[in-house]
């Protein structure tokens, strides 16, 4: 984790995936491992199983699928920093993946809500869009308290930007962030 800052960054906040998207996730391993199940067993998919099997490998579908929807919650986080955003997902076999973006660089955040449940459960996507469009954005799904982080992350951009305070000043307002 060391290994990700500069020298002088202090990192401040990290932010992982809800919860609700294991949740989702059980129930679509769950639904795809009862059909694999039921077309097994009623013999549509003799020729890959014997029909007698079909509970068995639905229950193992079931289970390597939320073992991968797990390792990707588990891999995935944003770091907020004294001086960036960092997006970081590790995987199994290859390298950290890392996209950040400096404080300066954000030109604008958007929320995104996913459909209904999205707005009941409180849980969204972060878009932080860079003033380069060369830059390309960072997008985090499945955020906790949507609307309470967008608000946070403006108004870190409005401290840093417009009254350009001291990297001081936004670590007071994390810290106060963080006890509220």
């Amino acid at each position: 984790m060391g290994k990700i800052f500069q020298s002088g960054e202090v990192p401040l906040l990290e932010v992982r995936m809800s919860k609700w998207f294991l949740v989702l996730g059980a129930v679509k391993a769950i639904l795809i491992g009862t059909l694999i199940a039921l077309l097994i067993y009623s013999g549509v998919l003799e020729p890959v199983a014997p029909s007698k099997y079909g509970p068995i490998v639905g229950l193992i579908l079931s289970n390597l699928i939320f073992i991968g929807i797990y390792k990707k919650h588990s891999s995935l986080r944003l770091i907020v920093t004294s001086r960036r955003i960092i997006r970081e997902e590790r995987t199994l076999f290859g390298p950290t993946k890392l996209r950040s973006l400096f404080w300066q660089e954000v030109a604008k955040i958007k929320s995104l809500w996913p459909a209904i449940f999205g707005r009941l459960l409180g849980v969204g996507s972060i878009v932080f869009i860079p003033s380069s469009s060369s830059l390309g954005d960072i997008v985090f799904s499945f955020v906790d308290d949507l609307e309470s982080m967008v608000i946070f992350f403006e108004e870190i951009i409005y401290l840093l930007k417009v009254k350009e305070v001291s990297e001081e000043e936004m670590i007071k307002f994390v810290k106060q962030f963080k006890q509220s």
